[in-house]
């Protein structure tokens, strides 16, 4: 590898979020709920931990889904805590974690959206199987 390259390649990587990232499009709550009526199969998922508007960190889930393996979507609190729930069963481990999920052929959701008792959307998650 050129010595140019190869800063490029170290560039990108320290600027992803996530590799389940690379190479996928993001595709939005609203489109999955329309798209995929039965639900989506998550085969594997990351953590990423950005700053809010208030410059406090917040950590949410990267996923990926079996239907269509060229998008992944960003987990809202329903999905992070599902992936929390998962991960305390690993030790706080998401590579070892995620490939667990992955050889055991991922969980089916489907996703729909709902609204609080205060009148607020959010989206609502039922575990198919």
């Amino acid at each position: 590898m050129k010595l140019a390259n190869m800063f490029a390649a170290l560039a990108k990587k320290a600027t992803t979020l996530s590799e389940l990232i690379e190479g996928r499009d993001k595709i939005s709550t609203e489109d999955i709920i329309k798209k995929y009526k039965d639900g989506i199969t998550i085969n594997a998922f990351d953590m990423i931990t950005t700053t809010n508007e208030y410059g406090e960190p917040t950590t949410f889930p990267v996923l990926t889904f079996e239907e269509d393996g060229t998008k992944f979507l960003y987990g809202g609190k329903a999905l992070n805590d599902i992936c929390n729930m998962w991960l305390s069963n690993f030790d706080g481990d998401i590579e070892t974690c995620s490939k667990a999920l992955k050889s055991a052929g991922g969980v089916k959701i489907k996703l729909a959206t709902a609204r609080t008792k205060a009148g607020k959307n959010f989206t609502s998650v039922e575990v198919i199987g």
